[in-house]
C-alpha cells in the first residue's frame, strides 16, 4: 500500500512522458556561447563615423575598430534521427561583453574651428528585447535584436567658434547606455563535427551585420546635432554537445530506462545547477543544466530501452 502511494506523485511525469512519445513535440534548446573570431577585413572590424551637424553645415570622420569577446545565446534546434540538426527555429541573445578597440576622430570646421573627439573602453552586449528571436531557414530577423553599448566614453573638445561649443563634452555609455536596433538579415547555421561515444558534438556559426546610425546629441536651439555610425559585420562561433546514445537515460545505472530512472527525474525536476559543472544526471539536453520538459522529451524517446521484454 505505501508503494502504491509512493508511486502516484509519479504519475504526472508518466503522462507528460506518454505525450512526448507520440511525436517530437519540442525543439531542444541549446545554450551557447559564441565567441567572436579573430578579426580581418572583412567581419569583427568595424567602420565608424562621428558626425557633427551645425546649422546647414556637416563634417563627418571615421575610424575602424577591432571588436573582440563573446555573445551569449540560446539556440531552439529540431534534429533528425541521424543526428543531424534538422531545423533552427529562434535565437535568443543574452548578453556577453563586445570590446572595441580605442577611436580618435578630428572634424574641422575650416576658420570656424575644430573639433577633437575618442572613444576609449567602450563595449558593447547583444540582446534580444522580446524573446525568442525569429530564424527562418538559415536567417535570422535583426530587428529583433538590439545592440547596446553599456560600458566606455566618447570625449570631445574643440578649438574656435563652432570648437568651443564641445569644450568639453563627453558621453558616458556605463551611465546613459546607447541602444540601436540591427537591421536586416542575420545568418545562423548548426553543424554536427562529430559523434564521440555517447555525445554529438556541433558547432554554430552566427554572422551579424551592423548598420547603425544614431543621434548622440542634439541641441534644436544651437541647431547642433552629433551623429555616431557603425557597420560591418560581427561573425561569432560556439560548440555545444548532446546525449544521441538511447542509455543517456538511464540516470540509475542498471541498465534499464525505466520508472525508477523517472523516480530521479522527478527528484530533480526543475532544478538549476551550475552549466560549468552540472551535477544534475537528468539533464539530457545541452549545457544549461535545468532540468525541463526538454530533457524529459529526451527522456520519453529512450523510455524501456536495454529493459527485458
Amino acid at each position: 500500500m505505501d508503494m502504491n502511494i509512493r508511486s502516484l506523485w509519479l504519475l504526472p511525469f508518466l503522462f507528460l512522458m506518454i505525450l512526448a512519445l507520440h511525436g517530437p513535440i519540442f525543439a531542444e534548446v541549446m545554450f551557447v556561447d559564441l565567441t567572436l573570431v579573430p578579426p580581418s577585413a572583412q567581419i569583427n572590424r568595424l567602420d565608424t563615423s562621428f558626425s557633427v551637424t551645425v546649422g546647414t553645415a556637416t563634417v563627418t570622420d571615421t575610424d575602424s575598430t577591432d571588436v573582440t569577446g563573446n555573445v551569449l545565446s540560446e539556440v531552439e534546434v529540431f534534429f533528425d534521427p541521424s543526428h543531424q540538426p534538422n531545423v533552427v527555429t529562434a535565437v535568443t541573445f543574452n548578453g556577453g561583453r563586445i570590446d572595441m578597440t580605442d577611436l580618435s576622430y578630428r572634424l574641422s570646421f575650416s576658420f570656424l574651428g575644430n573639433i577633437f573627439a575618442d572613444g576609449t573602453g567602450i563595449a558593447a552586449t547583444v540582446f534580444t528585447p522580446s524573446p525568442p528571436g525569429t530564424v527562418v531557414g538559415n536567417s535570422l530577423e535583426l530587428s529583433e535584436h538590439v545592440v547596446v553599448l553599456n560600458e566606455g566614453a566618447v570625449s570631445a573638445y574643440g578649438t574656435g567658434i563652432i570648437g568651443t561649443q564641445f569644450d568639453p563634452m563627453s558621453a558616458d555609455f556605463s551611465q546613459e547606455p546607447i541602444e540601436a536596433t540591427m537591421e536586416g538579415q542575420g545568418q545562423i547555421e548548426v553543424i554536427l563535427d562529430h559523434v564521440q561515444n555517447e555525445r554529438a558534438y556541433y558547432r554554430v556559426v552566427v554572422a551579424l551585420p551592423l548598420s547603425i546610425d544614431h543621434v548622440a546629441y542634439e541641441d534644436p536651439e544651437l541647431g547642433i546635432t552629433v551623429r555616431l555610425g557603425l557597420s560591418g559585420t560581427l561573425q561569432a562561433e560556439g560548440w555545444f554537445s548532446r546525449c544521441v546514445a538511447a542509455l543517456c537515460a538511464d540516470l540509475t545505472g542498471d541498465g534499464c530506462v525505466d520508472a525508477e530512472d523517472v523516480r530521479v527525474l522527478s527528484d530533480q525536476w526543475l532544478a538549476v545547477g551550475d552549466p560549468g559543472d552540472c551535477p544534475l544526471t537528468a539533464e539530457l539536453t545541452g549545457g544549461e543544466c535545468y532540468v525541463d520538459l526538454f530533457d524529459l522529451a529526451v527522456f520519453a524517446d529512450s523510455w524501456l530501452v536495454g529493459c527485458p521484454l
